[in-house]
């Protein structure tokens, strides 16, 4: 049972009551399951927080295994993945795992919805790719990527689970038949496989969510091995453009596959694009085509004040997780490109602080006259102007590029707070936090390059 889901079962109870303290001050709340490794709980502090629980089996080979997974990731911070709080052994001797928990997961929307949109299986897609990246950048095989371990706050993908996860070092592990057999790799049957099994999978989960199917079938898992080793996939009931994207990622040799997680990327924007021709399989190696590094949430989204720090990426301080590196190009007309994000910014800004309706009312002026010719000029949300945050100070005393016009200490963000007004960046302080719609702040406009 994936860590980090609630999704109850009420025809099932598990060996602790309600109320009662299992780990730490944390009490039982709700049963979810039982799994290979542990039973989960949803559990909840006396502040009122609820949480999740594995409490692994007495099991001394086990409690190894799920504990290296941990050790690999606990140290790595990223709103790509669940998180994990707090680990040790209760007062009856048990190892416990306490975790951030989600509602919802891809697989049980799967069950509720059967297969999504387009636009929506697409988005996951690539929420999911952007998870798989933060795992590559650390040389970490999660080994079971399936809907059920990746769940869904808001329009966000968190990657969880990671009993099976190991660090590679970029070498193939020397282990084989571990994963979920629908969405293992070929190579994931033999004695060394890489993280391409990962990407592997993560194609499959998109064929599942584009068709609610599978593209390699059998009533038992020897013959979903036989299928995904020897036979091709069916791809017939996924939309044409997708066709040459899938021939390539589920081709047996690894080597004919994408090379890494950003060719993935790439090759799918291409697709999403209109050109269906660059996905189609080759056996000379694909060229890596230009385009933005970094994609960005552009629609404006209502977020509330207990998840702000999960939801936009940030540490205990407000800081950003993780920053980018910028490409910045100054067009010589009050604007800034930065070829990382494809977004075009005005250098300057507001010429004085204006209050949150005012700031609406500026972007339909700039508009109006066409900034650099342009009538497509918007709020930024905050992962746009998170962007621009620099980690040290860079333009006076502001954490932004002085390229950018110093007079903007704070800016107004599109994504409002749940409970009143919206949210800002602090270019003063390098911090994200929100403001009553009365307040004075400014306004730094943003397109998106075509």
């Amino acid at each position: 049972m994936a860590l980090g889901v609630f999704n109850v079962s009420h025809t099932k109870t598990g060996r602790y009551s309600k109320g009662e303290i299992l780990f730490r001050d944390y009490r039982v709340h709700e049963y979810i399951d039982e799994g290979g490794y542990g039973s989960v709980y949803v559990v909840k502090n006396k502040t009122g927080r609820f949480k999740a629980l594995k409490v692994l089996h007495r099991d001394v080979r086990l409690v190894e295994k799920e504990m290296r997974g941990i050790n690999d990731i606990i140290n790595i911070q990223s709103v790509r993945l669940v998180y994990t709080d707090d680990y040790g052994t209760n007062e009856y001797g048990e190892t416990c795992i306490l975790s951030e928990y989600i509602k919802e997961n891809i697989g049980s929307l799967l069950q509720k919805k059967g297969k999504l949109n387009q636009d929506l299986a697409c988005h996951y897609f690539m929420e999911i790719l952007e998870g798989l990246r933060i795992l590559e950048q650390y040389g970490i095989i999660h080994r079971d990527i399936k809907p059920e371990n990746l769940f869904i706050l808001d329009r966000i993908i968190k990657i969880g689970d990671f009993s099976l996860a190991r660090v590679t070092s970029g070498k193939s592990l020397g282990t084989r038949g571990v994963g979920t057999m629908a969405y293992m790799a070929p190579e994931a049957f033999e004695d060394e496989y890489t993280q391409s099994v990962d990407r592997w999978a993560a194609a499959v989960v998109l064929f599942q969510m584009l068709t609610n199917t599978m593209p390699f079938a059998g009533k038992t898992d020897p013959a979903v091995m036989n299928a995904i080793i020897n036979k091709a996939p069916d791809i017939r009931a996924v939309p044409q453009r997708f066709h040459g994207f899938f021939e390539r990622c589920l081709k047996k040799d690894p080597a004919r596959r994408h090379e890494n997680i950003d060719a993935m990327m790439t090759d799918f924007r291409m697709v999403l694009k209109g050109d269906f021709s660059v996905s189609m399989p080759m056996d000379k190696p694909v060229p890596v085509l230009k385009g933005p590094l970094y994609t960005l949430r552009s629609e404006p989204l209502t977020v509330s004040q207990e998840n702000f720090k999960t939801i936009f990426g940030l540490d205990s301080g407000q800081r950003p997780l993780e920053y980018i590196t910028n490409d910045y190009q100054d067009t010589a007309d009050g604007t800034l490109t930065d070829h990382a994000t494809g977004l075009m910014w005005q250098q300057g800004s507001s010429s004085k602080d204006i209050n949150y309706q005012a700031a609406n009312d500026y972007i339909r002026e700039l508009n109006r006259k066409g900034l650099a010719g342009f009538s497509d000029w918007r709020l930024p949300t905050i992962p746009e102007l998170m962007s621009l945050i620099e980690p040290k100070k860079k333009n006076g005393d502001l954490y932004i590029d002085p390229l950018f016009d110093k007079e903007q200490w704070w800016c107004w963000s599109s994504d409002v707070r749940s409970g009143g007004g919206a949210w800002n960046v602090y270019f003063s302080l390098g911090i994200v936090y929100w403001n009553y719609p009365e307040g004075d702040l400014c306004v730094r406009a943003v397109r998106q390059r075509q």
